[in-house]
């Protein structure tokens, strides 16, 4: 199994533009009948209503017309000329709400019901034609994309690896004995009602998960796009998350109502942070691991709520991602004794760089470095490091975002047109949200009525 890498991102993206394109009719169900339940992932989408947001204009008659950032990304893998227009024809003449997308590694088909076979092969005869095994291929595009047809049902394979008669036949006969749409879980993930759902097998990544896929589904409106994320079993046993708790929403009452990052997690003394200490030694090396291992007494003592926040000191900051332009609190809340320890042992550190250090409150130590003083100590029973004041200012105006939630962020960036130019002239909100059973991720642009899949689809082009 192989991991996504940039050129495989690229080629989902393709895909799913072709998806769009590619537009009564065969339920998903039945499509999901041709995947077995050994693939690395599956997908089922509504391309008709991911069209819309993505910024097509819909005829009455169900066409789609792409925009040109969708011509643009086509051009970009040097695709023949007119292939796009093709794409267009042919949503007269196939189900864009039923399609279905699934594979090994990196290879994904995409399988569609056709439902006007005339005006199918009037569109794609001009291409070679090829029959194999009651199959017939129509190739014409260079970049390994080839179109398949069976009876009334067609399949995108967008890369020349091997045949895909070849996969397509060897898919459909394990899909025989061992389709996905028999497995409840799975099968319940793929067809619910969002714009798009998919189940991934990530145990190439982590053992750990045992038998649970993740499954993510989406809901895209205008200008926001809702994702979903769970860990479940094939037969639909969801997974529960260990080592957390309930976010306690008390540090916000620090929290500026100008910052526009806040991040928090519950956390228990059940953390395995002996895991953590290993990955970060792997990564950083044996001083990285040195600081680590000084760290984990303080680590382990922590038994509830961890929360950071940042909020611009200057219009530098949003270009200049240096922690002099930015100003921040974090709160870690563990036992009085270790608040105690890990005061004082920041305020030797201090001493030793000859930075001065003033006992502003019992607890609590300050110091000055650069222009700009340091709080650090007990706050309400957190360890604290600040560079403003400690003052609370009873901003709740994020509480809904980590109230009763296992963890919690908040980012709000007022443009990105200091990272896209022209083309990020817009604002993005993210929210995100950890329950005990269940991700979200929630995305809303601001200061603009472009749909958020006409917005971000084209940042493609830049990969």
């Amino acid at each position: 199994m192989k991991a996504f890498t940039p050129h495989a991102i690229r080629l989902m993206a393709l895909a799913v533009i072709t998806a769009i394109a590619a537009s009564c009719s065969r339920d998903r169900r039945e499509l999901l009948s041709l995947v077995p339940d050994d693939v690395d992932f599956a997908m089922t989408i509504n391309a008709l209503q991911l069209a819309s947001d993505a910024g097509c204009s819909i005829g009455a008659d169900g066409s789609v017309q792409m925009p040109e950032y969708m011509e643009s990304l086509i051009r970009s893998h040097k695709l023949p000329e007119g292939f796009g227009s093709i794409l267009t024809d042919l949503s007269h003449a196939i189900d864009l709400e039923h399609i279905v997308c699934y594979g090994y590694g990196n290879s994904p088909l995409i399988a569609f019901a056709i439902t006007d076979a005339d005006r199918f092969e009037s569109i794609i005869t001009p291409a070679d034609t090829d029959k194999q095994d009651g199959f017939t291929l129509y190739r014409k595009y260079d970049k390994g994309i080839t179109i398949v047809t069976n009876d009334d049902i067609g399949w995108l394979w967008i890369t020349d690896t091997r045949n895909p008669v070849t996969i397509i036949t060897e898919a459909a006969d394990k899909a025989k004995t061992a389709p996905i749409s028999k497995k409840s879980g799975l099968n319940d993930a793929l067809t619910a009602d969002n714009t798009f759902n998919a189940v991934y097998d990530p145990s190439f990544i982590d053992s750990s998960l045992g038998n649970h896929w993740l499954s993510v589904s989406g809901k895209i409106e205008s200008q926001t796009m809702l994702l979903t994320v769970r860990g479940i079993t094939p037969d639909g046993e969801i997974m529960t998350i260990s080592g957390t708790q309930e976010i306690n929403t008390d540090f916000l009452r620090y929290v500026p109502s100008d910052f526009t990052l806040a991040a928090a997690a519950g956390l228990t003394a059940d953390i395995n942070w002996d895991g953590f200490a290993a990955i970060i030694g792997l990564a950083g090396g044996y001083r990285s691991r040195g600081l680590v291992d000084t760290l984990l007494p303080y680590l382990r003592s922590i038994d509830g709520t961890v929360a950071i926040a940042a909020g611009p000191a200057d219009e530098s900051a949003w270009t200049e991602l240096d922690m002099d332009h930015w100003r921040f609190l974090a709160m870690i809340h563990m036992p009085q004794d270790r608040i105690s320890q890990a005061t004082s042992q920041v305020a030797m550190l201090l001493r030793q760089m000859r930075l001065p250090v003033t006992a502003d409150a019992p607890g609590l130590i300050s110091t000055e470095y650069d222009g700009t003083t340091y709080r650090i100590g007990n706050i309400d029973g957190y360890f604290t490091i600040a560079s403003i004041p400690m003052e609370p200012t009873a901003n709740n105006q994020l509480a809904t975002t980590f109230l009763g939630k296992q963890a919690g962020a908040s980012v709000t960036i007022p443009s990105l047109s200091h990272y896209l130019g022209e083309r990020g002239d817009f604002g993005m909100e993210i929210r995100f949200a950890l329950e005990r059973q269940e991700a979200t991720l929630k995305i809303n642009l601001t200061d603009t009525d472009t749909p958020i899949l006409a917005a971000l689809l084209p940042l493609f082009l830049d990969l």
